[in-house]
């Protein structure tokens, strides 16, 4: 077999079948030829060579096993060997035979069936003998002319994809046995997906939270800090969450509301980030915590007024016969005289630090003014203690309207933000402002000291937690930023203005002329 140039130029491929012609010596007279043109033949075989190189190359860069099987189950092809087993020992042997025993009867089941419906048959096998491995065998008929000739089946392990999923059933089993609610929401603030707890927080059934807009289910209500609410819940997906959580008041479907803990991390889902929010109803804690510091204060109230009815009023009375004492002393000229007087002295300051007790104890009570008297004690003896210029205004377009339990929660809040200042800020100058206009109360403390690093600050601060907290008691908020080269810590609440014929709450008393 040969090429040969014709006159046009193209190759032609020959097939020649030369016989030698002797006389009758022996001897070579001629050579008879005949040469057949198999260019087209030539062209196939060329073509079936081609494929079967690319077919090999295909095969041996794929991570699956491919085997092609004649009917009676042997291998007569595959891309590369599985298990120990060399490429000689496995070609020719029924598939089945050189399965792992755990799969033998699957596979040659399921291989007989292909070749015999030719229907596609896919089967799950393990493979023990090299550790927990799995694969998955699809096996498809070989279909030509005179009928099914074979099967092919590809072997794709998935171990680590059987692994995965296991892993994710395991996940939504605990998602779904979460007792806090837990929600997936996209970029357009949309509920993509919802565990039942969740679910049951906000009064939804079985999968009818998802494509609720979460706005719905929150209640803007006074107290609501909405630029905490946009770095958890509403703001840009590019700008990871706080790791703190947030609370605030939440709007089940039947429109009642109640507390809730959220805390949120950035997640991916088919390929998009989403916030991953997770939703803990703390009204109970709340309210438990509520009623702590409503204990704390009557107990305060309680103490301070024992201090200043009981033990204030005992000393003075001591106070009282001393100097009796004193009188008849000095009449008889007794060198004791000096002595009692000392005493007298010393519970004089007895009675004077057991008042200061009794006013820290219950500083807005009725029998103090009011939080308006208690806010201007308390600049008066930051000048005292101090030496700072502390100032007192109000802008009261609205008689205040609150009992001695919120007035005592501003106090308290006013007092922190006043102590720190002190302790922390270098002040020479606080001033504290009371204002109420339009169904709102806002009392706000700002120092004209070294102001903070707001990229460093914590907001973890017990007293800052505790500012906040007094604050959401009262259904209002705290915030703390640099304002004129100091710091401004205002506090904003709801405030109800007296309807006609109502009386003045005993803590919303002005001060007294």
């Amino acid at each position: 077999q040969y090429r040969i140039r014709h006159k046009n130029g193209h190759y032609v491929t020959l097939l020649d079948s030369p016989c030698v012609v002797r006389d009758a010596s022996g001897k070579v007279v001629r050579i008879v030829g005949v040469a057949i043109d198999i260019s087209e033949q030539a062209q196939v075989q060329e073509a079936v060579r081609q494929s079967q190189e690319l077919l090999q190359m295909v095969a041996a860069g794929t991570g699956d096993w491919l085997y092609l099987v004649d009917t009676e189950r042997r291998v007569q092809f595959l891309n590369r060997c599985m298990r120990s087993l060399s490429h000689d020992e496995v070609i020719g042997q029924r598939i089945d035979e050189i399965a792992e025993p755990v799969d033998r009867d699957a596979l040659r089941a399921a291989v007989q069936r292909v070749l015999d419906t030719g229907e596609p048959v896919d089967i799950e096998l393990g493979n023990s003998s090299e550790g927990p491995r799995f694969f998955d065998a699809r096996i498809r008929p070989v279909n030509t002319g005179k009928g099914i000739t074979g099967a092919v089946i590809n072997v794709t392990e998935i171990t680590d994809r059987r692994a995965a999923t296991q892993l994710r059933e395991t996940q939504a089993r605990m998602f779904a046995l979460l007792h806090e609610g837990v929600v997936v929401i996209d970029t357009d603030n949309i509920i993509r997906m919802a565990n039942p707890a969740f679910e049951r927080m906000f009064g939804f059934g079985p999968g009818a939270a998802v494509d609720t807009p979460i706005t719905q289910l929150i209640a803007q209500a006074p107290g609501v800090r909405r630029e905490a609410l946009d770095q958890h819940l509403l703001g840009n997906v590019s700008d990871p969450p706080a790791l703190t959580p947030v609370e605030f008041r939440c709007r089940r479907r039947d429109a009642s509301t109640f507390d809730a803990a959220c805390v949120t991390t950035l997640t991916h889902l088919n390929g998009a980030t989403h916030r991953l929010a997770v939703f803990t109803d703390v009204t109970e804690r709340r309210q438990l915590e509520r009623e702590i510091l409503e204990i704390a204060g009557r107990e305060q109230l309680r103490i301070g007024s024992d201090l200043h009815d009981g033990l204030g009023q005992d000393l003075t009375g001591v106070a009282l016969m001393l100097r009796s004492v004193v009188a008849q002393l000095r009449k008889e000229s007794s060198s004791a005289r000096a002595d009692v007087e000392d005493i007298i002295s010393l519970v004089n300051g007895a009675i004077e630090s057991t008042r200061a007790m009794a006013r820290g104890l219950a500083p807005v009570g009725a029998d103090r003014g009011g939080l308006i008297a208690g806010l201007q004690s308390m600049a008066v003896r930051g000048m005292e203690r101090y030496g700072v210029r502390a100032h007192f205004n109000t802008s009261l377009k609205e008689p205040l309207t609150l009992d001695d339990g919120a007035a005592t929660h501003l106090y308290r809040i006013a007092q922190e933000a006043f102590t720190n200042a002190i302790r922390h800020g270098r002040v020479t100058q606080v001033t504290i402002e009371l204002a109420t206009a339009e169904g709102t109360l806002t009392l706000s403390v700002q120092d004209n000291g070294r102001g903070f690093d707001e990229r460093n600050a914590s907001n973890n601060g017990l007293g800052l937690k505790l500012m906040r907290y007094r604050a959401q008691m009262l259904g209002g908020d705290v915030i703390i930023a640099n304002k004129g080269g100091g710091v401004i810590v205002r506090c904003t609440c709801p405030h109800r203005a007296p309807l006609a014929g109502d009386s003045l709450p005993r803590g919303g008393f002005p001060l007294k002329d």
